[in-house]
């Protein structure tokens, strides 16, 4: 994209990113599968690690709980940053091979690590202790990533970088996060109200499988190409 000023528009960033998705999805769909389908299976994982008795959840191996649930976090990472390499490499006009992708993410990695491990400990923090700081985190350092390995910015640079540009944008900025946030609720509460019309367990078992994959595989284009559109939108303004 060329640098030039641009006015930065909430809703307009959506169409842009649908549009992207559009674009994009023959070429990244794929790739957004595969880090749905084995986040679902980390997630099964974890599960199997876990007893649950009414409001009572017991660990029963903390070993394999945080193994899996570093994986997870390893799976999410790598592959939301591979998504958003391919789905930039559109909007640059630029072609890209899976070779050239996997490079660009490598290349960056050990920051990407960094910043990732930094960013979502104090985001579950947040939620955790109550939901506010939390989105706070999550809306403050929205475009970490991007500016990440598209600005070209270190580790914790990142963070600061992501601030500067969000700070006269932060309530259009927390309205992408709570739409974020909306859009990985959505596949469990679809799966889940389908599951009634379903008196075969095993069909409403593969059911959810199913759809769980192919849901979030559509909705991690959606809100990377939301990532990736309002970062170029906020760092163009800078400029």
């Amino acid at each position: 994209m060329q640098q030039a000023m641009v006015k930065v528009n909430f809703f307009d960033a959506i169409k842009k990113a649908l549009l992207l998705v559009r674009l994009s999805f023959r070429g990244t769909f794929i790739y957004a599968f595969i880090v749905s389908l084995i986040n679902q299976l980390l997630a099964f994982g974890i599960n199997s690690t876990c007893t649950i008795d009414g409001d009572k959840i017991s660990i029963n191996s903390p070993s394999l709980f945080i193994l899996y649930l570093g994986l997870l976090f390893l799976a999410m990472l790598f592959g939301n940053s591979f998504i958003l390499v391919c789905q930039n490499a559109l909007l640059a006009k630029k072609p890209l091979s899976f070779k050239l992708a996997l490079q660009a993410i490598l290349d960056r990695f050990p920051a990407i690590l960094l910043s990732g491990i930094a960013f979502w400990l104090l985001a579950f923090m947040g939620m955790g202790l109550y939901l506010l700081p939390g989105i706070l985190i999550l809306t403050l350092f929205y475009v970490y990533l991007p500016s990440l390995i598209f600005a070209h910015k270190k580790a914790f640079e990142s963070w600061s970088y992501s601030f500067s540009l969000i700070k006269k944008h932060f309530f259009s900025t927390m309205g992408l996060v709570l739409i974020s946030l909306i859009l990985l609720w959505i596949p469990r509460s679809i799966i889940a109200a389908l599951g009634d019309n379903f008196n075969d367990s095993n069909t409403y078992f593969g059911l959810e499988i199913t759809g769980m994959i192919l849901l979030v595989a559509l909705i991690l284009l959606l809100m990377n190409a939301l990532n990736l559109i309002w970062f170029y939108l906020l760092h163009q303004n800078k400029q």
